[in-house]
């Protein structure tokens, strides 16, 4: 799939982006006020009513009134933003609206909010700012309300920009790309999103990712050609590929589940597990300092790599529920 903006003073901004940082004011609580703007009252009454129940409102569509028209104070979008998260951790949804094909149409809110929770821990853990990773997470599909096609990096970029974002939009386009390093510089690379590669991409013989040289590359792979990737687009990545929306999960079994809708190519689909073997092992060295987590270069063997792939999910994820484990004890 070719994704292009939709102006070309987009794409001027996009490909202007080499880095980007967040210090600013913008929370995971002003966040989640910017994903819940301009919904429909049925994709987020479950949420409205939980609200009304725990603050005593008269009724709930009083709190939605008060979402949509920036009526709420920041004390009380961190009470809101709570309850959203008390919410999907009772395996409810934020709304109601269910659409076709029998899907829950806030469905997506609830995967960023766990996506946002996943990378608030992951950052903490690198001793990196909590909250920071968490709104980026909660952002990073804004794009969904308006596209739900892979479109929605591209919606959401420049829904985040018109409003002023321009550093938080950048995790719209790089939540789906897996970062490589070249030389000592982390870019993400196109086949990343588990889709099919896009005409003039491919796998060469040593299992690198390359493009012809012929091809007219497309928006979002001049992007990632020019932007480099700091440790916040890398937790969001991981993020992603653990995040669902009724939980968290093994980045094995949230990639087995991917392919049940979208069935890349087999050389493709080894590169990608590649690119994410490297990704876990990287993070993990930063916590374990374990020269065990060495890089793994090219396509050995894609049997190998199936089995290489479910042992560091694995590895990650016991890293990962100890350390929370670990966190919940000392908080008590």
């Amino acid at each position: 799939m070719n994704i292009y903006f939709s102006t070309e003073i987009f794409k001027e901004k996009a490909l202007l982006t080499t880095n980007v940082n967040y210090e600013n004011n913008v929370t995971s609580a002003d966040a989640f006020f910017i994903v819940l703007k301009g919904l429909d009252y049925d994709m987020m009454d479950n949420l409205c009513e939980e609200v009304k129940k725990t603050l005593c409102f008269k009724d709930s569509y009083t709190i939605y009134e008060l979402i949509q028209n920036d009526g709420c104070n920041y004390e009380l979008k961190k009470i809101i933003l709570d309850i959203a998260y008390d919410l999907i951790h009772s395996n409810k949804e934020i709304g109601s609206k269910v659409v076709n094909g029998g899907f829950n149409a806030s469905s997506w809110i609830s995967h960023s909010l766990y996506e946002g929770e996943l990378a608030s821990n992951l950052a903490s853990f690198i001793n990196l700012d909590s909250d920071t990773a968490k709104k980026l997470g909660i952002l990073h599909d804004i794009g969904r309300k308006f596209n739900h096609s892979f479109m929605h990096t591209i919606k959401g970029y420049e829904y985040l920009l018109l409003k002023g974002l321009k550093d938080e939009a950048v995790c719209t386009l790089t939540h789906s790309f897996l970062p490589v390093e070249e030389n000592g510089i982390l870019r993400g690379n196109r086949c990343a999103n588990c889709e099919p590669a896009i005409l003039g991409f491919y796998v060469d013989k040593q299992g690198n990712g390359v493009f012809s040289e012929d091809i007219n590359k497309d928006d979002i792979t001049l992007f990632l050609d020019n932007y480099r990737y700091n440790i916040y687009d890398v937790i969001l990545n991981i993020s992603d590929l653990m995040a669902m929306s009724s939980g968290i999960t093994s980045p094995y079994e949230r990639v087995k589940d991917i392919y049940t809708r979208k069935i890349p190519d087999i050389k493709n689909s080894a590169f990608f597990k590649v690119c994410l073997i490297n990704t876990l092992r990287k993070y993990m060295y930063s916590i374990t300092h374990d020269d065990k987590y060495i890089k793994l270069y090219n396509i050995i063997n894609i049997s190998d790599i199936e089995s290489i792939f479910i042992n560091t999910s694995n590895e990650f994820m016991q890293i990962y529920n100890n350390l929370v484990n670990n966190n919940s004890k000392t908080m008590k």
